[in-house]
């Protein structure tokens, strides 16, 4: 996995970028969590947004991955990813 660096605050960014044969995608499910694989829920954003803030503790690695969704309810996984937060 990757390490980054957070902000001030703690918070870093997490991007991504979705595709579809139709391209008729509705929304993500972003699954974020420090284990694998993550569990939790982070957000449900529409096909629109590509990125999401979130708060992290230093020296922990998380786990995420991104679901999406299409208009005729198909999904497809990204696979997880991990980091570092410093």
């Amino acid at each position: 996995g990757a390490s980054v660096v957070s902000d001030i605050n703690s918070e870093i960014e997490l991007e991504w970028s979705g595709a579809d044969v139709d391209n008729d995608i509705v929304g993500y499910e972003i699954f974020l969590d420090t284990v694998s694989p993550p569990q939790v829920l982070l957000a449900s954003p529409a096909a629109t947004v590509s990125s999401i803030k979130v708060n992290t503790i230093p020296n922990t690695v998380y786990y995420w991955k991104v679901i999406t969704r299409d208009v005729e309810g198909n999904t497809s996984d990204s696979g997880i990813y991990s980091f570092r937060a410093l």
